[in-house]
């Protein structure tokens, strides 16, 4: 019944005596109910007003959304958009690993979007189970000791840096990290690489690997095609180590917000790539005291701000190197 017909009761119809009261104008008259004769007379519910009511009413439907949307945001576990003091958001709190082939499913799949590591599945398997114990194998490739360490060792829920995490540990293969001077952390696996890896930083959000400083710290061999997965890297400190080969101009150009560039001071050889500035914000690169050939390349000139190398060894447009004193003889 609505509230219009509640106002109202029906009367039963009477036999006429002759008679008409004031609440009774004929068969089938309505007499008013006496639960809302002041709603129907004055327009109130004894002290409260139907506006009044309205509000109440609007106000306790607000309290019943917003508790709905925070029931929702706690139990899906979506807290990205929730600000909170200093506009900082937290690190999520680790979940549940996923289990080796579901580690290795989603590595090969990420290697495999990358066109400089989609080599690397050549190395390794479909199956989990192949991978593991290779990291503590001293000949094994470096790709897949990295893989064993990722699929089998790594204990953190690393899916959020399930890329980083093996690049880096590739490099730490690939660049004799056993016999680094400080390889403080490297390998936890309980650790997220935010969290204290020597060397290795990341942004405010601590979401994204910002640099990487093994500068004067022992690292072997060549540049390894694992560096091209450190996506959001922005700064590389390489020099003082005895770094071998050429450098890959692909992998350092495929960095896209990398802007820094310390390669000083080691055993690199081969010409200067052009296309190591080709991700368009480089701005900074040190190359003195290795042993390139070839001469610098021209289209260096007015995009670099600083950089430095022997002039002598590698011959380098007067235009482009005098002006800012870039030479070392």
């Amino acid at each position: 019944m609505t509230e219009e017909n509640e106002l109202y009761i029906e009367q039963p119809e009477r036999p006429n005596d002759g008679r008409v009261s004031s609440t009774d104008a004929g068969p089938g008259s309505r007499e008013i109910n006496p639960k809302f004769k002041d709603l129907k007379e004055t327009g109130k519910w004894g002290n409260i007003s139907k506006k009044e009511m309205i509000i109440v009413a609007v106000v306790m439907l607000s309290i019943v959304v917003a508790v709905v949307v925070v029931v929702v945001v706690f139990v899906t576990g979506d807290d990205d958009s929730i600000p909170i003091a200093g506009g900082i958001a937290p690190t999520s709190a680790p979940t549940m690993r996923l289990v080796p082939q579901e580690q290795l499913d989603l590595l090969r799949q990420g290697i495999g979007l990358n066109p400089l590591t989609a080599s690397f599945l050549d190395l390794l398997p479909t199956n989990a189970e192949a991978l593991r114990g290779l990291s503590n194998v001293l000949d094994e490739d470096p790709v897949r000791r990295a893989a064993s360490w990722v699929v089998h060792e790594d204990q953190l829920d690393a899916e959020p840096e399930l890329l980083n995490r093996f690049g880096l540990v590739a490099t730490y293969y690939s660049n004799g990290g056993s016999q680094w001077t400080n390889s403080d952390n490297w390998l936890d696996p309980d650790l997220s690489i935010c969290d204290g890896w020597y060397g290795v930083s990341c942004d405010l959000l601590r979401r994204d690997l910002d640099e990487i400083d093994l500068a004067n710290n022992n690292l072997t061999g060549p540049i390894t095609k694992s560096l091209s997965l450190l996506s959001t890297l922005r700064v590389i400190w390489f020099n003082g180590n005895a770094l071998t080969g050429t450098i890959p101009g692909d992998v350092f150009s495929s960095l896209e917000d990398l802007f820094i560039l310390y390669l000083q001071n080691n055993q690199l050889e081969g010409d200067i790539p052009e296309n190591l500035i080709e991700n368009g914000v480089l701005q900074t690169i040190f190359l003195q005291g290795n042993n390139f050939t070839g001469t610098w390349p021209a289209v260096f000139c007015g995009v670099l701000r600083e950089f430095r190398l022997e002039c002598e060894q590698t011959p380098c447009p007067e235009r482009c190197c005098v002006p800012l004193n870039n030479c070392f003889d």
